[in-house]
C-alpha cells in the first residue's frame, strides 16, 4: 500500500516555488494565467492522468464507475437514471481529485513533520469523499437493485 505522504513526483515538480523569481525565465510570463484554453485543458488532463497513475483510490473509483456504466448499458436504464449515475460518478471522482490535491498540499506544508492539524485536514477531506461514495452507492442501489430483482424474478419464475 502506498504511503499517502509519499507522492511520486519528479524532482523538478516537487521543488517548492516561493516567489515568481524562482520560476524559470521562459515560464515567468505565464505565472498567473495560462496562455490559452488549450493549455488549460493540457494541465487539467495532465493532473487527471497523474492522479490516475499514482492514486490507488482513484483507480478503484474509476473501475467501479466503468462497471456501473456497463451495468447501465446491460439494464438499459432510462435517461433520468443515466443522469443520476453520471452525476454520482463525476462527483465521486471530483471529490477524490480534490482530496488528493489537498493531501499533496498538506504534505508540502508540513515538510514530513507530524501535525495533528494536517492529519485532521486529511481525515476531513477523506470523509468528504466517503460521504460522496455513500451517496453514489445509494444511487446505484436505487437504480440497479429493482432491475436486478426483476431480471431474477423473470429468470427463475
Amino acid at each position: 500500500m502506498k504511503d499517502k505522504t509519499e507522492h511520486n513526483l519528479n524532482a523538478s515538480e516537487h521543488q517548492s516555488v516561493s516567489a515568481p523569481s524562482s520560476i524559470p525565465a521562459l515560464l515567468r510570463i505565464r505565472w498567473r494565467q495560462t496562455a490559452n484554453v488549450t493549455e488549460s485543458f493540457y494541465h487539467a488532463f495532465r493532473g487527471l492522468f497523474l492522479a490516475l497513475k499514482e492514486e490507488r483510490n482513484l483507480q478503484i473509483h474509476c473501475a467501479v464507475a466503468i462497471c456501473s456504466l456497463c451495468a447501465g448499458l446491460l439494464f438499459n436504464i432510462d435517461a433520468v437514471s443515466w443522469i443520476l449515475l453520471t452525476i454520482s460518478i463525476g462527483l465521486v471522482i471530483a471529490a477524490e481529485l480534490l482530496n488528493t490535491a489537498l493531501e499533496i498540499l498538506v504534505d508540502i506544508t508540513v515538510e514530513g513533520k507530524f501535525s495533528v492539524l494536517a492529519r485532521n485536514a486529511k481525515d476531513i477531506a477523506a470523509a468528504a469523499v466517503l460521504c460522496m461514495v455513500v451517496v453514489a452507492i445509494t444511487t446505484g442501489l436505487i437504480i440497479f437493485v429493482p432491475r436486478a430483482l426483476a431480471l431474477l424474478k423473470v429468470h427463475f419464475a
